[in-house]
């Protein structure tokens, strides 16, 4: 079923279908950097756990990795969460609407979220100059490498936003309604 949506998508929009292929690349690449990123997590708390219980003597530059990583890993998450529509919401209000008023609250609020990472990107170049020679105590790694998690985060969503609006085949706010709306019908 996938493949011939997407086949169909290539002939009717072609260029649409070129922005899909491409962002479909980009977004594996980062759903598999979530992934990397989480077990090399896993693997450093082990480690840091044995050194420090088993072995006593604790890796001093594992605590500030494992935060760092972390960072990066929350960021991707909410930018994964935000592609699969998971996030939680009160929308009570919203799904008791009809879905033209709906689809307008809902790209109002799309809107609004693509303003403020739009103005966080603004201000990204400056506040990373900023933070070019500040380095972490223990790995001496400059601090512009962990906070340009947020600029990353801000483009994945930037990206996902416009897609949505120049794909009406691609996941959305309004699909997922309509999959609560059925679902509350069938319960």
């Amino acid at each position: 079923m996938l493949k011939k949506s997407n086949e169909l998508l290539k002939e009717k929009h072609p260029i649409i279908w070129v922005l899909e292929t491409f962002w479909g690349w980009i977004s594996s690449f980062f759903e598999g950097l979530i992934i990397l990123l989480m077990s090399f997590l896993v693997v450093m708390t082990f480690v840091k756990v044995f050194y420090r219980y088993v072995l006593n003597n604790p890796i001093t530059w594992a605590s500030e990795l494992s935060r760092y990583l972390f960072v990066w890993i929350t960021f991707l998450a909410a930018w994964f969460v935000f592609k699969k529509r998971g996030h939680l919401g009160l929308d009570v209000l919203v799904i008791a609407l009809s879905e033209s008023v709906q689809k307008v609250i809902l790209r109002v609020g799309e809107l609004i979220i693509l303003v403020f990472l739009l103005f966080v990107l603004k201000i990204t170049p400056d506040f990373l100059d900023m933070t070019f020679c500040q380095t972490s105590p223990s790995l001496g790694l400059s601090m512009k490498y962990i906070y340009a998690s947020f600029p990353v985060f801000s483009i994945l969503v930037i990206g996902e936003i416009l897609l949505g609006w120049i794909n009406p085949e691609r996941i959305s706010f309004e699909t997922t309604y309509k999959e609560i709306k059925t679902n509350d019908k069938v319960n």
